[in-house]
């Protein structure tokens, strides 16, 4: 499993090489569209350790009401941002696609790409935390929340 979701993206990225030659940006789109699935995926594998650690979902869409994760729903939803932007991308670039286009679904990418690169060292950060604080401390009810 671990090997086959970067294997999907480098095969959605190089899709349609004759037709992506004599496009601008194709390329750049793609490569961004992969670099958003990839840390995607990142932020739920450090989601996972820093929840194996402690941790609580804060995400109330992807939690239920004492925070532990969905994960089903979690990577459900993943997958499927995924496959949409994908799809829809590669669909508008199919019959309507411009070079400003392409360079429009760059920026998007990166945007989502940077959101995500901010939850995996917040996710990063919650871990490095958890793991210096001791077993007793760790479920604790914060007496500041009350």
């Amino acid at each position: 499993m671990g090997r086959l979701i970067p294997a999907a993206v480098v095969l959605v990225c190089l899709g349609g090489v004759a037709r992506g030659e004599s496009k601008k940006g194709i390329w750049l789109r793609r490569v961004s569209l992969a670099a958003s699935c990839a840390t995607s995926f990142w932020d739920f594998q450090t989601t996972r350790t820093a929840i194996g650690y402690g941790g609580r979902e804060s995400n109330r869409m992807f939690a239920d009401g004492q925070g532990n994760p969905r994960w089903g729903r979690m990577i459900g939803i993943k997958i499927g941002q995924c496959a949409l932007m994908g799809v829809s991308q590669e669909l508008l670039d199919r019959y309507r696609g411009s070079g400003a286009a392409n360079y429009a679904w760059t920026a998007a990418n990166s945007a989502i790409t940077g959101r995500f690169v901010a939850a995996v060292m917040h996710n990063r950060r919650v871990t490095q935390e958890l793991k210096q604080t001791p077993a007793y401390l760790k479920n604790r009810a914060d007496p500041a929340d009350k």
